[in-house]
C-alpha cells in the first residue's frame, strides 16, 4: 500500500515539481512539454487506478480497527480520489482529441486551455486528498500501535494521550 501510494503520489509530485519545469528549459516552451505530459499522464492515471484498488482493500481492513471519524475520513478521501480519477480518465481522451500529434499543435479554438486547467486542478485536488488519506492512515496505524503496546505492556496514562 505504501509502495502504491509512493509510486503514484510521489511520481505525481516529482513530475509536477521537477520534470515539467526541466522540460520547459530543455524544450524552450510549454507546447512541447505538453505533448510529453500527454503521454505521461496516461501512466499516472493507470498507477492511480492501481493504487486506489489497493487503498480500497486497505480501507476495508484498517477501517474495522479504528474510530468512526478516522474510518469516515478514510472512506471520504478514498471516494474523492476515485471520483477525480474517473473524471481524469474521462477528460484525457477529450484533451487528446484537441491535439494534433503529428504537427505538435493544439487545435485552434478548441477550448484546450480551459479543459487542461480543469485537468490540472482536479489532479491537484486528488493529490491533496491522497496526502490527507495517507495522514489518516498514519493516525490509524499509530492508534493501533498504541493499543497493542498498551495491551502487551500498559503505558502510563499520559503516554497514551
Amino acid at each position: 500500500m505504501i509502495l502504491a501510494l509512493g509510486f503514484w503520489l510521489g511520481g505525481f509530485t516529482f513530475y509536477a515539481s521537477v520534470v515539467i519545469h526541466t522540460g520547459h528549459r530543455v524544450f524552450h516552451g510549454q507546447r512541447e512539454v505538453g505533448f510529453l505530459t500527454q503521454q505521461v499522464t496516461h501512466w499516472l492515471n493507470l498507477s492511480g487506478a492501481a493504487a486506489l484498488a489497493i487503498l480500497f482493500w486497505n480501507v476495508l481492513m484498517e477501517g474495522r480497527k479504528t474510530t468512526t471519524w478516522l474510518r469516515s475520513g478514510l472512506w471520504l478521501t478514498w471516494l474523492a480520489m476515485v471520483i477525480v480519477q474517473v473524471t481524469l480518465f474521462a477528460l484525457h481522451p477529450r484533451l487528446d482529441a484537441l491535439l494534433n500529434i503529428e504537427t505538435h499543435r493544439i487545435l485552434p479554438g478548441s477550448g484546450f486551455r480551459r479543459t487542461h486547467n480543469l485537468y490540472m486542478n482536479l489532479s491537484t485536488i486528488q493529490w491533496a486528498a491522497g496526502l490527507s488519506h495517507l495522514w489518516l492512515l498514519l493516525l490509524v496505524w499509530r492508534s493501533s500501535d498504541l493499543l497493542l503496546h498498551r495491551v502487551g505492556n500498559p503505558l502510563p496514562r499520559e503516554a497514551v494521550a
